[in-house]
Formats: structure tokens, C-alpha cells, sequence
């Protein structure tokens, strides 16, 4: 799941990275509670850290994101 989740930070969605990660810790508590599993693995999940792109280099990011993301 931190594999998933730096993946995005990586390809600048950061704010998505945030989403996917509220919803996966609250699936995983539902779990805990329901005993379906023992602890929460979102919980040993680091924090997402904002990724910046400089002005100039900004078409350029997209780019590569756009092909990195429909391979």
C-alpha cells in the first residue's frame, strides 16, 4: 500500500495520494473491527510528502506523466 501510495506522490498526485489514503485507513479499520485482520497497515504508512515541479520544467513533468500513465 506505501508502494501505491509513493507512486502517485511520484507522478504529482499528491492530493490523490491524500484521498486514496483516508479511504484504504478507514477500509482497514472496518477490517481491524470486524476481525478480519489484526492491525491496521495503513498505520505504518509514512506521511505523503508534496512533490514540486518548477514553472519551466511544467509541461515538460506533464508529459512524462501522460506517458507514464496510460502504458
Amino acid at each position: 500500500m506505501d508502494r501505491h501510495l509513493k507512486r502517485l506522490v511520484s507522478l504529482g498526485l499528491r492530493r490523490k495520494a491524500k484521498q486514496h489514503k483516508i479511504v484504504l485507513r478507514a477500509m482497514m479499520q472496518i477490517a481491524v473491527r470486524h476481525g478480519a485482520v489484526e492491525t491496521n497497515p495503513i498505520d505504518g504508512v509514512g506521511v505523503v510528502i508534496l512533490i514540486t515541479v518548477p514553472v519551466e520544467r511544467h509541461d515538460e513533468f506533464l508529459a512524462a506523466y501522460d506517458h507514464r500513465h496510460w502504458r
